[in-house]
């Protein structure tokens, strides 16, 4: 993302009232240091690694979708 990171855009999602508790899919190249405990430890947070097998990023919308429904 070329003006912010994708901890960046949680955190900022996170600190808003309207958008706090909306699951976040994150789509990475890579799970650096700083971002894996937010990966494995945020509630509502998931994560897909690239490449990106199109069958396991539906799964895993479908399942955020049916764990928290709007």
């Amino acid at each position: 993302m070329p003006l912010i990171n994708g901890l960046k855009a949680f955190e900022f999602l996170r600190g808003q009232a309207d958008t706090k508790d909306i699951p976040i899919l994150f789509l990475t190249g890579e799970t650096s240091a700083k971002l894996e405990p937010t990966l494995t430890t945020a509630p509502r947070v998931s994560h897909v690694k690239k490449p990106i097998d199109l069958e396991d990023l539906n799964s895993i919308v479908r399942q955020l979708l049916e764990q928290y429904p709007t």
